[in-house]
């Protein structure tokens, strides 16, 4: 279980990059497959997709060049901006118009629970994790993993429908704020141990038992 400070969100400044006159959606992670990076860019190529809206890319990783190339190769040069490795990345989260988290598999990743703290709105991929703390409609725009029109479709409603953006925004805040506490989180991790504990007492061994 993943917790955060829901109540001292961190304090970080408006990246400079960022273009008030935009429409700017993040994506924050390593560059790899599993991250679905692919079918976001192609989303954004989408002409249902407002032209304002740009696509940023916060991290680093192996398919760098690909992705740079297909960016290229649709021609969305100033529509889709690889920001790179940035140590300020809960930044671009918290002054983003909207997260994208389009993985294949995902878990819980705190990426996400930084975006619900800073009330960003979140378009995602209907996968584990995210799947069991997110609502379609409700706290979040879920898609299924690997569907460019659905992700098109996600971020043309989120982009120009800004009350839903901020209903979703504010729910999925409700819903998560009491659940992914640091304080419920150590409560989790401290009734594992005594569980554990538990076991071990009962002549079941533990892992340093069996070590």
């Amino acid at each position: 279980m993943n917790g955060i400070d829901f109540e001292t969100p961190a304090h970080e400044a408006r990246p400079t990059e960022f273009d008030s006159k935009l429409w700017n959606a993040v994506l924050v992670g390593r560059l790899e497959p599993v991250k679905g990076i692919e079918f976001a860019i192609r989303a954004i190529a989408d002409p249902r997709v407002p032209s304002h809206v740009c696509l940023w890319i916060v991290g680093d990783g192996p398919l760098r060049d690909s992705l740079e190339v297909l960016v290229a190769s649709l021609g969305l040069a100033s529509r889709v901006r690889f920001a790179g490795f940035r140590r300020n990345a809960v930044a671009f989260i918290t002054y983003a118009d909207a997260l994208m988290m389009p993985s294949l598999h995902e878990g819980l990743p705190y990426t996400l629970l930084e975006a619900v703290a800073a009330r960003t709105a979140v378009i995602a991929s209907d996968v584990g994790g995210l799947s069991e703390v997110l609502a379609d409609g409700r706290t979040a725009l879920l898609t299924l993993p690997r569907d460019v029109d659905a992700l098109a479709v996600a971020l043309s409603r989120m982009a120009s429908e800004p009350v839903l953006a901020t209903q979703l925004a504010e729910a999925a805040y409700a819903a998560l704020s009491q659940k992914h506490t640091v304080e419920r989180m150590g409560e989790a991790y401290l009734a594992l141990y005594r569980q554990l504990g538990g076991a071990g007492a009962r002549g079941i061994p533990t892992s340093d038992q069996v070590a």
